[in-house]
């Protein structure tokens, strides 16, 4: 049955959010061999407090969403609170050089009426089997990128946060890109809300990966399972079951794709997200079927993407 969501998503454009995630960037907390390289002693001390408390804290990325939405609970997230801000003013040129485009896509995105995607959103709600409040508003936080780089984003977890660095290029799809990016986002806020989910994509990983496959370079396997049905749902990529609405067109086929996959599989110049999209847009089909039918996710689904991820890393990849 179907009823109105009103999807309720508030756009930021927060100098104190884009400074701790720069800070955050340039400290590389979480690569411990990544160098440093900073000269000034200020903006140093900063860092290297930043970065040396998170890598004592229980939950480094819970104290950092405090940070980011400036919500302060924890005595971890104070200490760095205290520690970085005599640092800020060195943020404070790149702030000025980067607002104006941040409000202005703040502008643009507070003007899209997201109405036009109750339906969808209320159906993968219930695909999902979640608990999603649909009362609630979702800030999405507007970070600074850069003109040659893609939209990108992190859904902050147990917050209505999300961070998203827009796409500021002079493409003609790149207020599409930020939606989409957005959506996907607001989709992960609705899977942590799901009870099914994670258990039933844990019991695809056992079945097909299990210890036989290391995983990528700065991955896990549960955030890649999680991602893989999160990008069947909204990716810039392959679109998923959002890209008709967000871009006017149908997703492409796994046959459409394959060629191109393929190729880069040859070059070996895949990214591990090129791979993950690759497994996303074979379950895109069932989706839009279970959606149909009102069926929710189930182990078929989940069990498709361990067997395409395994097709990949034992036969396609080798």
């Amino acid at each position: 049955m179907y009823y109105a969501v009103y999807m309720k998503i508030k756009f930021t454009a927060n100098k104190t959010t884009n400074y701790y995630y720069w800070l955050q960037a340039l400290s590389g907390w979480d690569n411990p061999n990544n160098d440093i390289e900073v000269s000034d002693d200020v903006l140093l001390r900063a860092i290297v407090s930043l970065r040396e408390s998170l890598e004592r804290a229980p939950n480094p990325r819970s104290v950092l969403s405090e940070l980011y939405t400036s919500r302060i609970t924890t005595s971890e997230a104070l200490e760095i609170q205290q520690l970085v801000q005599p640092a800020e003013e060195y943020f404070d040129r790149i702030w000025a050089l980067n607002k104006d485009i941040l409000f202005t896509k703040q502008h643009d995105l507070q003007h899209v009426d997201f109405n036009a995607y109750d339906r969808t959103i209320q159906s993968i709600v219930q695909f999902l089997d979640a608990q999603f409040d649909t009362t609630k508003t979702y800030t999405t936080q507007l970070l600074i990128n850069d003109k040659n780089s893609h939209a990108v984003g992190h859904a902050l977890r147990n917050t209505n946060y999300t961070l998203v660095m827009p796409d500021v290029s002079n493409k003609e799809t790149a207020q599409s890109n930020t939606l989409m990016t957005v959506m996907h986002e607001y989709i992960h806020h609705v899977e942590f809300s799901s009870k099914i989910t994670r258990p039933i994509l844990k019991n695809a990983y056992e079945k097909y990966i299990g210890n036989n496959i290391d995983s990528p370079a700065g991955h896990d396997w549960q955030s890649m399972f999680v991602e893989a049905l999160v990008f069947s749902l909204a990716s810039k990529r392959i679109g998923g079951l959002l890209r008709p609405l967000i871009y006017d067109k149908p997703s492409p086929s796994v046959e459409e794709m394959k060629p191109g996959f393929m190729r880069r599989v040859s070059r070996n110049d895949l990214t591990t997200y090129d791979v993950i999209n690759w497994v996303a847009l074979h379950i895109v089909v069932d989706i839009e079927e279970y959606l149909s039918k009102g069926k929710t996710f189930d182990q078929g689904i989940a069990d498709k993407i361990g067997k395409t991820y395994k097709e990949f890393y034992l036969t396609l990849s080798r």
